[in-house]
């Protein structure tokens, strides 16, 4: 294998992991900068205290013992008697020789941000650079979020194209044969198992039978009775929340949730063409393998979605 061929494949797999890579170097990164910035901390009170030893000289160890004590309530008098100052005779005296003690001011304001800024620079760099990596991540997420959206609705167009010239050339009734025939093949390869079939968690409802969810590709156990108030309830969802999901209904039906279903979603906004604002929940009657009744629940189709989605994302 050239090294020209080994590139091209180096390049292929950064590019298709680019939001994790840069979402993992944005975390070390980020980790890197809090280490950086108390080393730098470190650093910093180190040098300013021996700028305060050069500034004080002999006397910054009284100085540091004089500050604890007033530090605790000490008076001058008691703190000169602590350190044992045999110079000091009277309280005014004390007063003096500790006023000049703490007077001493080894670096200004400018100073320290200067000092400060020299060692915590390699940590503010890091930071900007892991949050910069976290960033573009992010955007880049977004941009392949927005294409295959894009993709979805141009496939979902051209889909609903298809099956309006299917029933405009076939019929109705003619289409709606073939519909159920897509959808009897799909129970005869997919036979209702233990592991393929949901137990619901609806509580105490009569009269249950086997059901096949068509979009999921999975059975259920419910009633016609039961779907028909799902149904109802779904939509008053939709014209309550405005936005409404696959998994929400099959929450009502109490099924359980499926990954795909959270960011399958309908729309209800009556001033808006091309938005489904009415959940149908389509039932019909079919036999599976074993030649047992089973019914079928196909949900309508889903909203595609707006021009202010795709300028917001």
């Amino acid at each position: 294998m050239s090294i020209g061929t080994t590139f091209l494949k180096f390049q292929k797999i950064v590019i298709k992991n680019a939001p994790t890579i840069l979402a993992v170097v944005g975390s070390i990164g980020a980790a890197a900068s809090v280490g950086l910035a108390i080393n730098g901390t470190l650093k910093a009170q180190e040098e300013l205290e021996k700028n305060i030893k050069q500034e004080k000289g002999e006397s910054y160890y009284k100085y540091k013992q004089a500050e604890d004590l007033i530090n605790k309530g000490y008076d001058s008098s008691a703190v000169c008697k602590t350190l044992n100052v045999k110079v000091v005779k009277t309280d005014e005296e004390a007063n003096e020789y500790v006023t000049e003690l703490m007077q001493v001011t080894p670096m200004d304001k400018k100073d320290k941000i200067f000092l400060y800024a020299k060692y915590y620079w390699p940590a503010a760099v890091t930071l900007g650079l892991s949050i910069f990596c976290i960033f573009s991540g992010n955007h880049i997420n977004k941009k392949r979020i927005l294409q295959l959206t894009g993709a979805l609705a141009l496939s979902k167009k051209s889909l609903t194209e298809y099956k309006d010239k299917v029933e405009e050339l076939v019929g109705t009734k003619k289409a709606q044969e073939i519909e159920d025939q897509v959808i009897h093949d799909k129970i005869v390869n997919n036979p209702p198992t233990e592991a393929n079939t949901v137990i619901p968690n609806m509580g105490n409802v009569p009269d249950l039978s086997l059901w096949y969810d068509v979009d999921s590709d999975r059975y259920f156990y419910s009633n016609i009775e039961y779907i028909r108030k799902a149904e109802i309830e779904a939509q008053r969802m939709l014209e309550a929340n405005g936005t409404i999901t696959r998994n929400d209904i099959y929450g009502i039906l109490g099924i359980k949730e499926i990954p795909l279903g959270e960011n399958s979603t309908w729309i209800y906004d009556p001033d808006r063409s091309g938005v489904h604002n009415e959940i149908r929940l389509k039932t019909g009657a079919d036999l599976d393998d074993k030649g047992n009744p089973v019914g079928t629940l196909t949900m309508n189709d889903l909203s595609l979605p707006s021009n202010e989605w795709f300028s917001e994302v």
